[in-house]
């Protein structure tokens, strides 16, 4: 006889308080929801409104079986905000860049706008963003140029309440009569009085090398802060392994723009992950025995993958939940699947098994340490976790293909495919 059982997504309703609106704000029935989606009653299609049953069937919010499905957890409890990569496509090609092989030749190809909108809608709706310190970032390559939605998605990200957080290299510092989107703009102050007149909560610029490449950059980045703190937009200053002296003249020279200490601004270190363009190269070779200890290490401590704080789409459609592995771990994709169905199945994904199961001793040595001639070796945590996922990702996904086990020959054509990727490829010819 089959029954109906709460799916993970109706559990994170109930979680959120999100259950009013499913009831037509009914205070019984919203409880009777709540207690069916922590497995404590039956549900019973008399006790509900004609329709509203096969509403939540049709929502994937209760699925109907006749075995009872494994308890499914709750990842997106833990969600702080969503980051998406509108574009890959960059004006610059800075040394130190993640996304280096990812990078398009030619015309920005975009992530369709009609789609992050909808997921934002359903993010909204599940309680992603009920706090203050929650919300949406939207990043790049670079997203302030033609074409872009950037505008767009402002705005109505903004009417929905929403904190948003931007990335720009301030290429357009400086600079008078460019375009933005579809959209021409006089001046740089007309740009950023644009941006906070949108509802704009934060714009983010970076501090690293990338003034090695571009000298005049700096300047520019210069300005976009001065405007931003002239217009009391909050902005951010995102310290990228950038020393100390360059922190501090960019800091001493806004003051001289400035006149005073700036107000508005925040100042974010980061470290360098050691895969992407900012891979160096190097004669010696990875030794695989110490990736799962090094993985402990990163600020989620491996809870990224299953645990997630931040939600991350690539430009494709893809949903991962680690910035730093980009094509791994990808759990669904936001053009073709609801951010329901992606948390109903979130617990199914290889990465998300892998790590939550906490088993990657053993992975690494049957799926990586026979390969791992293949790599040179990696410093930062999350670039050991981002290799680990790629490996399991596209390991599983080429199994499920050819439903068998792999031979020698197509585990080493993953493994250098993955090594050219991450940026990571070994520069010796060794023999397994």
């Amino acid at each position: 006889m089959k029954k109906a059982y709460p799916t993970a997504s109706l559990r994170q309703l109930a979680l959120k308080n999100r259950l009013g609106n499913l009831v037509d704000g009914d205070p019984s029935r919203e409880r009777m929801l709540k207690r069916f989606a922590h497995g404590f009653c039956e549900l019973q299609r008399e006790d509900f409104p004609e329709g509203m049953i096969d509403r939540l069937i049709d929502l994937e919010l209760i699925e109907i079986c006749a075995v009872a499905p494994s308890r499914p957890g709750l990842p997106f409890a833990f969600v702080r905000g969503i980051n998406f990569e509108l574009t890959y496509g960059c004006n610059l090609a800075c040394n130190h860049c993640l996304q280096d092989s990812m990078r398009p030749s030619g015309r920005f190809p975009w992530i369709k706008q009609e789609a992050v909108e909808k997921r934002i809608e359903e993010a909204a709706w599940m309680g992603l963003f009920d706090k203050i310190d929650k919300g949406v970032n939207f990043t790049g390559g670079e997203i302030y140029v033609p074409g872009s939605p950037i505008l767009e998605l402002i705005s109505s990200t903004a009417k929905r309440g929403i904190s948003i957080r931007s990335n720009t290299n301030a290429w357009w510092g400086n600079r008078q009569g460019f375009t933005i989107g579809s959209r021409r703009f006089e001046s740089d102050h007309d740009l950023i009085e644009e941006l906070k007149h949108l509802g704009l909560s934060r714009l983010v610029l970076s501090l690293d090398q990338r003034y090695e490449q571009y000298p005049d950059l700096l300047d520019r980045v210069l300005r976009v802060a001065s405007l931003c703190e002239k217009t009391s937009l909050k902005y951010e200053f995102v310290a990228t392994d950038a020393s100390p002296d360059l922190s501090e003249k960019a800091h001493q020279s806004l003051v001289r723009i400035l006149g005073h200490n700036p107000e508005h601004l925040l100042l974010t270190p980061m470290k360098t992950v050691d895969i992407g363009a900012a891979a160096q190269p190097s004669e010696d070779l990875l030794e695989s025995s110490r990736l799962p200890a090094l993985t402990r290490q990163s600020r989620c401590e491996r809870k990224g993958f299953f645990q997630p704080f931040y939600l991350h789409v690539n430009p494709d459609g893809g949903f991962r939940s680690c910035l730093y592995a980009p094509g791994a771990g990808v759990l669904g994709n936001i053009l073709e699947d609801s951010l329901m169905t992606i948390l109903n199945r979130f617990d199914k994904n290889p990465v998300v098994q892998l790590y939550g199961q906490q088993s990657l001793e053993e992975f690494v040595v049957q799926s990586i340490k026979p390969w791992e001639h293949e790599y040179r070796p990696v410093e930062h945590p999350c670039a050991a976790s981002a290799l680990i996922a790629k490996v399991a990702s596209r390991v599983s996904q080429k199994q499920s293909e050819l439903s068998r086990s792999l031979t020698t020959e197509e585990m080493q054509d993953i493994h250098q495919s993955i090594g050219s990727e991450l940026g990571i490829r070994s520069q010796q010819k060794v023999e397994p």
